[in-house]
Formats: structure tokens, sequence, C-alpha cells
């Protein structure tokens, strides 16, 4: 994968939220809101939205206690 402008590095940070193990990471990443602040900063496309519903879903899984997908 080639890194061709910021929004491409904005993809890239967020597909590390994969790679997340601790729990508790997870949740102050929640917490924070970084996820959600990273898509606003992106362009408004399908595909965005997809990655952001895919996201949160992962996250809700993972902190099911946590976090409310909306």
């Amino acid at each position: 994968m080639f890194v061709k402008n910021r929004n491409d590095r904005k993809i890239l940070h967020l597909s590390w939220i994969y790679g997340v193990y601790f729990r508790f990471t997870l949740a102050e990443i929640e917490r924070n809101r970084y996820l959600d602040r990273i898509v606003v900063s992106l362009p408004s496309a399908e595909v965005i939205r997809e990655i952001h519903h895919s996201l949160r879903s992962y996250l809700a899984r993972r902190i099911p206690d946590a976090v409310s997908i909306g």
C-alpha cells in the first residue's frame, strides 16, 4: 500500500486499531473519540462510512461495555 496523501495516512492509522491488543487501550481510543475525530476529517464517501462502521463494530465486540454503535 502506498500512502499518497494525508487522507491515505489517516486511513492507514485507522487500520492500526485492529493491531491493538489491550482492551484498556481500545477503551481509551473510544473515550477520547480518536476514531470519530479521524473519520470526520475524511471526505464524506460511502467507503469511509463502511470503514467507520466496521471499526465501530470491532470496538463494540472488543469492549462491549464502553461502545455504542451509532
